[in-house]
């Protein structure tokens, strides 16, 4: 029987690691990747404003309802009655594993401050819910992640 020298060795292993390297940039270059936001260099710069908006939206306390466990399955969006003449802004759903289930609607509340969302047409499963509004010159954001 023939020994091998360890020249061959050393070329064989790296026949097998660059072997082994070209497979994986393969595979990652066949990968579809998805990033979470299209806008994310956008969106990180207004971090500042949206942590503002947060806390001004939690101040308002209790006059503040996003309920999404409801028995008729809709969602339910309250904000203070003052703010309802004035208010104007989005309600965006945003489904993580989905970008394309994603839906944006406009604000649009009743006089004591109510809106409706229907989950009827929703695909269950989580949902990222943000609703963020304008009144009176000051933002508000409201962010709730639950299961429709």
């Amino acid at each position: 029987m023939k020994k091998i020298s360890w020249g061959w060795g050393i070329i064989a292993s790296f026949v097998v690691f660059m072997s082994g390297t070209a497979a994986w940039v393969a595979y990652a270059m066949t990968s579809e990747v998805d990033l979470v936001r299209s806008d994310y260099y956008e969106y990180s710069l207004k971090q500042d404003e949206t942590a503002t908006a947060q806390e001004n939206a939690r101040l308002l306390g209790t006059s503040l309802v996003l309920d999404t466990k409801r028995p008729d399955n809709n969602i339910l969006l309250q904000i203070p009655a003052e703010q309802a003449t004035n208010a104007s802004g989005t309600v965006k759903l945003y489904r993580p594993n989905s970008p394309a289930s994603d839906r944006s609607l406009p604000l649009k509340v009743s006089e004591n401050g109510a809106m409706t969302i229907p989950t009827a047409t929703l695909a269950k499963g989580v949902w990222k819910i943000t609703i963020d509004w304008s009144a009176s010159g000051k933002s508000y954001e409201v962010l709730k992640t639950d299961t429709l």
